[in-house]
């Protein structure tokens, strides 16, 4: 027995706001400044490798102008 679409239960989805495509890039940058790794003028580059889930190395240079 099929229901008549009037009775049937409304599939309703909540609307989901899609992040910026470069909100994570600001994210990761606020993450690092709370962790004091990098400072909030920071000009260089940050490279982290993993191992087993955790981090296992990282490298941090900065550019000076």
């Amino acid at each position: 027995m099929t229901l008549h679409a009037a009775h049937r239960p409304a599939n309703r989805r909540l609307p989901q706001q899609t992040p910026a495509p470069d909100s994570w890039k600001k994210s990761l940058s606020e993450m690092l400044q709370n962790l004091h790794i990098i400072p909030g003028n920071f000009n260089g580059k940050v490279v982290v490798s993993f191992k087993d889930g955790g981090v296992s190395y990282l490298e941090k240079s900065e550019t000076f102008k």
